[in-house]
């Protein structure tokens, strides 16, 4: 048994929340928690300060076995729910209890689910004092009947009727048979309560018995001093968040005492500054008050804010509740409207490929029978509209299983022939693609995307939007209909739209690197920069951030965006991308300024592959069903089909020439890879049978055949030994056999070569590359599309690389690499190693070539080479010397087997001198040998020399041309020479420049454009400035042409021109625009201004009361350099006059008193708003009307002359 005076100690020193067990008796404990002192309020961010907690009742059901003194047990639902108190636990057995020698048990292992009874308390306790109150006891768990749960609630009392449930807890655990010690909190309403009941609700679902022990309630002492935020009141989220909104918070005093001269604060930008401000007046106990901060909180761009706001207390007993925090998001005002195509024919229809279909209804049929579009008329969107989401609202009156597609629309189907409809509406970019079969009849709905919302923007001027809408399937039958303009349900879109911010940059997009291979680790990082806003911008700051790596760069100077335009920017520093993987770049702009920073980066991602071979073929084969087998004779690809006796022959760009039957073959059986000796072709059709088709004719058919040893799949000629290599791929452990072409008989085994690489579907021979030759196996299995390279010799494998990452358009899970082939003569000066990826693509890679990887020549600015026109552009600045030139090269020389010649001589690199001029061209004939050394490839390349113009120069268009200052831009031309001097010179009569100022960069060299500027500065306003831009490279000046602009003049102000006032005292504002320092008078001591102000202001009148009977009018000047302009202030009379009555009130309204003054002897009645007279009196001339005591409102002032002349006046009690 734990002693009391323990338990205190506890509590009091250590402050530990804990339980005091001791049987049979109900007590009270309580401590005090140190002062604090007051302390920054950063200090109390995230710091936790324990409350003192206290017992104030406790219960061990320690009564014999009887229900305890000041307890009860009630039936609630049924009758079979028994409550009693036990040594020992018999369902399940094993616990005794937790304090003392009884527990509670609730019978839900006897009675059946649903029955439930409370022992509830008869005799309350206090918590006047305290809050947040928890009831604490023990209660065991079990792993039996887990789906019957049976469960105890805690409720609570004020009164001992009335029960409120605060939470329960479950008997089942999954983890075995054991106390657990439960705390339950009650609400806030049980705190600080003179009187409050607690209850245990067991609820029977049938299972084990329930056991319950050692309940105690526990609380917090109420501090003395305890303030706390309780809610932050404005601004909060929304479009309509204000930069000058005015930051409320409440703030609570839960402590027992009246509290004053604390500190409020709140920040912005999650607790690193604070605005703070000083409460001086009182804040009683139980009480709070909502606060308003002097200082706004400046939202001024689209974002979201990390609010807090936090009060600070000398002596603040509780700092766990002195800050709160929430999220405020300033968000674009967005607008929704609806279009709909107009009433007139074409705006919505269906067309096919030779005519106008209809030209109302919108249908689609599979195969590319019928094609549908739908117009709308746009008109209503205002232009600079930024659309946020277009949403395409259809009705589908009747389909077929139809898989949709909704598509872009670029051509006006009202002002373009039928074909170009059709083109149109099949083509473009998919905005949408319905996924399933759409149940008829009914709307279709569905939001375009992004691609969408550009095409609509760029579309507003146009007033005009559209879509197609395509069947795509390949397969006949399926369609879908929609109604039409003219029909009940006419299509519509729903477009969200928000309008430009003054400032707002993005990126929009990346273009380059992309996903491939590399020959250089640099990669060059280019981005698409938009101004959304409405002011003009410049000088972008532009980064990109990749694999922990950042480059900070800015846009040239000059390059100046307006509002929608874009900027394609190329970062100098290029990306490292040296090694094969996946980059994840973040592009960003931080233009100053910005309104909506949450548009500020733009994440994309790209793949660098593993090196391999150059592909330079990939044609979409599709739509040639079951294609397998390959090959290229003279000029043509021969693609065969596995499962046809078909042959289709495509010309070298990969166009379908004409289908060739194999008249020995039924429809059933195909070649699966195909080889050529040039006599005839080769193949197999999966079985022993080696057949054997002659070139004489356009049709294939068998002149002989011969039996092998293994099931021909993959086959290939090999010219060295006029043989065949064959192989088959069903077994893991089959063999590559060299055969005689007419026999079929085997000439040479290679063993199972890579057990791993079993499975090819294709063989092709390779004697052009060093070391060789190979047979190349294309393996379906294991590793699905690979290429192998096999040394004949001895049957080790060179290279294994899974060409799926060089073709991801090719490749699905369906396909898998069919037959292979070896060319020189495919793609003239390379050897091409190629192939069908099944019913998807053919593709080549160049294994072999007669590229120039380098070339230069001193003095040059640039050597261009472009492969594919096998042409070499040498670019020379203008003053180069020509005479004695010696070109540089580097071949493709792997293993050296790469020879140049000119004119029939043989070129070595950096040695064989010409003499040349612009416009030469020289013709390198180069030459590629095979693996025995002879001439195998060649092909010619062009050398063509260009000598560059002379450097020019260009003026571009000042800008930021202010009062005193401007900044004037230019672009330099280099030309491939050294411009060592750029400068601007000016004045300010044309042609006559008596100044000049040296442009940044003051440099240039190479061929790309440069952009330098200057800043003028202590300029004349108004003044009109003539200037060009001038460079040298140290021998001649280049000039560009001679622009102008004109500075700013003073301008100001000032609104309202006039005002009008009451006789009261007060201050009013004027609203000053100016782009200068200002000053401001006024013309009347009776009202003072603001002295001075720069550019737009606020200026405030200050005017004091008009006790005369008239008004009275001052004049207000304001002046900006050698501008000025005036404002009038009219003060009204706080007199009035009737019927010869003249009588001045001031001040009105007031707390009770008026004075008076009248022109005579007058009868006084003061009557309320019931017409009761409640104060009557005679007066003259001067007098004070004391009503002090009369209830606050309104009255009238009623005075009457000798002759019942009356004069009313309207008086305000406060």
């Amino acid at each position: 048994m734990k002693q009391t005076s323990i338990f205190l100690i506890l509590a009091l020193l250590c402050q530990m929340e804990g339980w005091a067990q001791q049987p049979d008796k109900k007590f009270i404990t309580a401590g005090n928690e140190p002062q604090f002192d007051n302390a920054p309020i950063t200090n109390y961010i995230g710091h936790q300060i324990k409350a003192t907690r206290a017992n104030l009742y406790a219960e061990g059901f320690n009564n014999g076995g009887s229900v305890p003194t000041g307890w009860s047990v009630v039936d609630v639902s049924g009758t079979a729910g028994e409550i009693t108190f036990v040594a020992s636990s018999t369902h399940p057995s094993g616990f005794s209890p937790t304090e003392g020698a009884y527990m509670a048990r609730f019978n839900s292992y006897d009675c059946s689910s649903g029955n439930s009874a409370r022992l509830q308390q008869t005799t309350s306790f206090s918590t006047t004092g305290y809050t947040n109150v928890k009831v604490n006891f023990d209660w065991t768990k079990d792993d039996q009947y887990p789906s019957s749960i049976d469960s105890v609630y805690v409720q609570w009392s004020v009164d001992g009727t009335t029960w409120d449930r605060a939470g329960g807890v479950g008997r089942y655990q999954a983890s075995g048979d054991s106390w657990t010690a439960q705390s339950i909190s009650l609400p806030a309403g049980a705190g600080n309560q003179a009187s409050l009941y607690i209850a245990f609700l067991f609820v029977s679902k049938y299972g084990n018995d329930c056991y319950l022990d050692n309940a105690v309630v526990t609380a917090d002492l109420i501090p003395a001093y305890d303030l706390l935020v309780s809610q932050w009141n404005t601004p909060v989220t929304g479009s309509d968040v204000d930069p000058s909104d005015t930051v409320r918070i409440t703030v609570s005093n839960n402590g027992t005492s009246d509290v004053s001269n604390f500190d409020i604060a709140y920040s912005v930008d999650g607790g690193n500054t604070f605005v703070t401000q000083n409460i001086p007046g009182t804040l009683t106990a139980g009480n709070d008050s909502m606060y308003t901060f002097t200082t706004s909180a400046a939202l001024t761009v689209y974002t979201t804010y990390n609010c807090m706001a936090a009060v600070t207390l000398s002596g603040d007993g509780n700092h766990n509740n002195d800050t709160l925090t929430t999220n405020i998001t300033k968000s674009m005002q967005l607008y929704t409207d609806t279009v709909y195509p107009q009433l007139q024919p074409l705006w919505t229809g269906t067309v096919c490929a030779d005519s106008i279909v209809d030209s109302s209804y919108v249908e689609t049929l599979s195969v590319d029978t019928l094609v549908g579009w739908m117009k709308f008329d746009i008109s209503s969107i205002p232009d600079q509209a930024q659309i946020q989401s277009v949403t395409l609202h259809a009705y589908e009156d009747i389909d077929n299983y139809a898989y949709f597609r909704v598509m872009s629309l670029e051509y006006d189907p009202m002002a373009n022939p039928y074909d170009t409809i059709y083109n149109d509406a099949r083509n473009g970019s998919t905005y949408y693609q319905y996924a399933a079969n759409f149940p008829d009849p009914g709307w279709f709905a569905g939001a375009l995307g992004s691609t969408a919302n550009s095409d609509f923007s760029n579309r507003l001027a146009d007033d005009w939007f559209g879509v197609g809408i395509w069947e795509y399937e390949t397969t006949g039958g399926y369609y879908a209909h929609f109604e039409g303009w003219n029909e009940t349900n006419v299509p519509y879109i729903v477009v969200t739209y928000g309008f430009p911010l003054s400032v707002d940059v993005t990126v929009t997009g990346a273009t380059s690197p992309t996903t491939g291979y590399f020959n250089s680790p640099s990669g060059i990082v280019t981005i698409t920069v938009k101004n959304l806003g409405t002011d003009p911008v410049t000088e972008i700051p532009v980064s990109y951030t990749c694999n922990a790596t950042t480059v900070n760069e800015t846009t040239p100077v000059g390059d100046t965006l307006q509002m929608n335009d874009t900027y394609t920017y190329t970062f100098v520093q290029p990306l490292d991308v040296s090694v094969p993987g996946t980059y994840n770049v973040q592009a960003s702009v931080a233009y100053s300024g910005d309104i909506n920073p949450g548009n500020d980066t733009y994440n994309y991602s790209f793949v660098v592959w593993a090196p391999f071979y150059k592909k330079v073929i990939e044609y979409d084969v599709s739509a040639l069903t079951a294609s397998y087998g390959s090959e290229f004779y003279n000029g043509q690809f021969y693609i065969s089909r596995w499962n046809s006796n078909q042959i289709y022959v495509l010309n070298n760009q990969g166009g379908l020439d004409t289908t060739l039957p194999v008249t020995v073959l039924t429809s059933a059986q195909g070649f699966r890879d195909l080889s050529t000796d040039g006599d005839y072709f080769y193949g197999g059709i999966n079985a022993t049978t080696l057949y054997r088709d002659s070139l004489a004719s356009d049709t294939f058919y068998t002149v002989n055949s011969a039996t092998t040893a293994t099931y021909v799949r993959g086959i290939d000629y090999d010219p060295e030994n006029d043989a065949l290599w064959i192989c088959n791929w069903t077994s893991g452990s089959e063999n590559i056999l060299l055969v005689d072409k007419n026999t079929g008989a085997t000439i040479q085994t290679i063993t199972n070569p890579n057990a791993s690489l079993y499975g090819f579907g294709g063989l092709a021979y390779d004697y052009w590359t060093p070391g060789g030759p190979y047979i190349v196996g294309a393996s379906q299995h294991n590793h699905n599309n690979q290429l192998v390279w096999i040394k004949i010799s001895d049957g080790t494998v060179l290279v294994d690389h899974d060409i799926t990452q060089d073709i991801p358009s090719a490749i699905t899970a369906a396909a898998s690499i069919g037959g292979a082939f070896c060319s020189d003569e495919a793609i003239p000066g390379s050897v091409v190693l190629g192939g069908v990826i099944q019913n998807f693509r053919l593709c080549g890679f160049e294994i072999v070539s007669t590229a120039i990887d380098t070339f230069s020549v001193p003095g040059q600015i640039s050597a261009t080479i472009n492969d594919s026109l096998k042409e070499i552009h040498v670019d020379f600045p203008y003053n180069a010397d020509m005479s004695n030139v010696v070109p540089e090269f580097e071949l493709n020389d792997f293993h050296d087997l790469a020879l140049a010649y000119v004119s029939g001589a043989l070129q070595t690199s950096g040695v064989n001198t010409f003499s040349l001029n612009n416009g030469d061209t020289l013709v390198y004939h180069v030459v590629r040998m095979n693996y025995n050394n002879t001439d195998s490839v060649y092909t010619d390349w062009n050398v063509i020399i260009n000598v560059l113009d002379t450097p020019s120069v260009t003026t571009d268009s000042a800008t930021q041309v202010m009062l005193f200052s401007a900044n004037l831009h230019g672009t330099v031309y280099p030309q491939g020479v050294n411009i060592s001097d750029a400068k601007f010179r000016y004045g300010i009569a044309s042609g006559v420049y008596t100044d000049s100022i040296a442009a940044t960069p003051a440099t240039a060299s190479g061929i790309t454009p440069v952009s330098f500027s200057a800043s003028l500065s202590a300029l004349t306003p108004n003044t009109t400035y003539y200037y060009l831009a001038t460079a040298t490279d140290g021998s001649l000046w280049f000039e560009g042409v001679e622009l102008s602009f004109t500075t700013l003049d003073y301008t100001i102000s000032i609104n309202p021109a006039t005002q009008s006032v009451s006789d009261a005292a007060g201050t009013i504002d004027y609203l000053i625009t100016s782009n200068y320092n200002w000053t401001a008078t006024s013309d009347q001591t009776w009202c003072t201004v603001t002295a001075s102000g720069s550019g737009n202001d606020t200026l405030t009148a200050d005017y004091q009361q008009n006790t005369t009977a008239s008004s009275r009018t001052a004049t207000i000047v304001v002046t900006a350099g050698t501008a000025s302009d005036t404002a009038t202030l009219i003060q009204g009379s706080s007199g009035i006059e009737e019927q010869g009555i003249y009588c001045l009130v001031y001040p009105n309204p007031s707390e009770g008193v008026f004075y008076l003054s009248v022109n005579g002897s007058y009868d006084l009645q003061v009557i309320d708003i019931l017409g009761e007279i409640v104060f009557n009196d005679r007066i003259t001339n001067d007098y004070v009307l004391d009503l002090n005591g009369h209830a606050a409102g309104s009255y009238v002032l009623r005075l009457i002359s000798s002759d019942g002349s009356t004069l009313n006046y309207k008086l305000m009690i406060r």
